[in-house]
């Protein structure tokens, strides 16, 4: 990244004379998060599609279908929204089941 291009050429030119090198243009991909660049609104967004499209070959979920977020978005939740449960005895539960996440059961 730099302001003027002479910098970054004469910066690509010094690596060719140190290394065996190939110009491949712009990054659109590097291990494994994409690269989308705006040079008009001077803005970078990574992404990382293909890593879950692999996710979820990987798992046999290729073929299931997106839904509608379970929650409305914006939602604002607050602790005395519910009933008083002890934060500790919440998450010795979360963390006890978490064990079990990978191949749950009825009785979890």
């Amino acid at each position: 990244m730099c302001p003027d291009t002479s910098t970054v050429d004469a910066a690509v030119k010094e690596l060719f004379s140190h290394f065996k090198c190939r110009d491949l243009g712009t990054t659109e991909f590097l291990l494994g998060v994409g690269i989308n660049r705006d040079c008009s609104k001077r803005s970078i967004g990574l992404y990382q599609c293909q890593f879950i499209l692999d996710m979820l070959e990987r798992y046999g979920m290729s073929d299931c279908q997106p839904v509608l977020t379970p929650m409305p978005p914006n939602t604002i939740l607050t602790k005395d929204m519910g009933t008083f449960i002890a934060e500790a005895d919440m998450a010795y539960v979360v963390v006890l089941l978490a064990h079990f996440s990978s191949n749950p059961g009825p009785k979890h």
